[in-house]
């Protein structure tokens, strides 16, 4: 059995893409060395940041090169989402770790407690997502702890925890 390669049309969308991010990433060194604030939101009428972007796309270049200029990884935008609940949305495993590794440790633990809109914390974020690394990195930062009552004892609006979450998700990424 022969693998087929894969159509011209998906080589060449890979490869405009990488082109993309390439010249994405070259504009944003370029605006970091000028001084641009990296906590700026990245559009008007936007509340992300661009660490919030790097973070849901899985952009690690991007992540670790804002996370060197200082980027806030505590910024919240209107849903009340930090780059690290968005990494864990997305399934973004190795962004979630990074992110984790950013935060300074009196923050971390607070941080995986905290509701976004829906009441879902990082932790139903990552186990939705189907990022089983980004579960694991999240129950060794602590979202485990089921004395707190928030991580994986946490309700959110409808009263599911992530345990109810990980029993639906059929899924892993």
């Amino acid at each position: 059995h022969t693998s087929r390669p894969p159509p011209r049309r998906a080589v060449r969308a890979a490869v405009e893409g990488s082109r993309m991010q390439a010249a994405m990433l070259k504009e944003l060194t370029a605006s970091i060395a000028a001084g641009a604030d990296v906590n700026r939101p990245v559009q008007s009428g936007s509340s992300k940041t661009a660490l919030h972007v790097a973070a849901a796309c899985g952009d690690l270049k991007c992540l670790d090169l804002l996370l060197g200029a200082n980027a806030d990884v505590l910024r919240f935008d209107a849903d009340n989402r930090c780059p690290l609940s968005l990494a864990c949305m997305h399934g973004q495993g190795e962004a979630v770790s990074r992110l984790l590794a950013a935060t300074a440790t009196k923050h971390v633990r607070p941080l995986l407690g905290v509701p976004d809109e829906n009441g879902w914390t990082c932790l139903h974020h990552a186990v939705s997502g189907g990022s089983l690394r980004a579960v694991e990195e999240l129950l060794r930062a602590g979202a485990g702890d089921l004395r707190t009552g928030t991580g994986a004892c946490a309700r959110e609006k409808t009263g599911r925890t992530p345990f109810h979450l990980a029993a639906s998700v059929r899924r892993e990424r």
